[in-house]
């Protein structure tokens, strides 16, 4: 991507990450939204909200059409048993519901919150014993799934805050998960060099 300076002309060129941009926008105050790095994003099935999250312990709500910052969610709720540093928390997974207007986001020191997308108030606060490495909703009921550094599957619901059930197995750290779109199963993929499918 180039950058044109007016009215001298100079030009700034922004290196790719190995694919082509097709635009790009500088913000309107000249600056990022984040002030850190960005480590999670997430896109509403209809096209019109982007969530990202960032090791600045915040969440922002984008609109598409526009591009503008509708919401910059503050995730940091660190209490004095988590046994964490302050400045070492972070959002690491993100997701927006299919079927409420709720966003929800997962942070190292182990909080799921749940976000209502309108008035961008936190309904719910979901306390893990350990980090949360992502998250992801049920297509069709107000339900998320997380999976944490202790390496246990849990099964929330949305609207009341309660753990619905949860998945153990795993002798490490989750990596990764994915929750087959139908509901029926769960995969996951360890630190322990495992690979597991959790039939729900």
């Amino acid at each position: 991507m180039w950058m044109w300076r007016i009215p001298d002309g100079t030009t700034k060129t922004f290196q790719s990450f190995g694919h082509s941009c097709a635009t790009g926008r500088v913000m309107p105050d000249g600056h990022q939204a984040h002030r850190s790095l960005v480590t999670c994003l997430s896109c509403h099935n209809d096209n019109n909200i982007v969530l990202t999250g960032s090791t600045d312990c915040t969440a922002i709500l984008y609109n598409t059409s526009s591009g503008k910052m509708l919401s910059q969610l503050q995730c940091k709720v660190l209490l004095p048993d988590d046994g964490m540093d302050p400045n070492d928390d972070s959002v690491e997974t993100v997701g927006l519901s299919n079927v409420l207007a709720y966003a929800a986001t997962g942070t190292l020191s182990g909080h799921l919150q749940i976000w209502d997308v309108p008035t961008q108030v936190c309904r719910q606060q979901c306390k893990h014993d350990s980090g949360i490495v992502k998250l992801s909703w049920h297509e069709c009921q107000p339900l998320v799934y997380t999976c944490t550094l202790e390496g246990v599957v849990h099964l929330w619901d949305a609207r009341t805050g309660d753990e619905e059930r949860h998945w153990m197995g795993h002798e490490a750290s989750i990596l990764d998960m994915q929750v087959i779109k139908d509901g029926s199963t769960i995969v996951t993929a360890s630190d322990d060099q495992t690979a597991r499918v959790f039939t729900l």
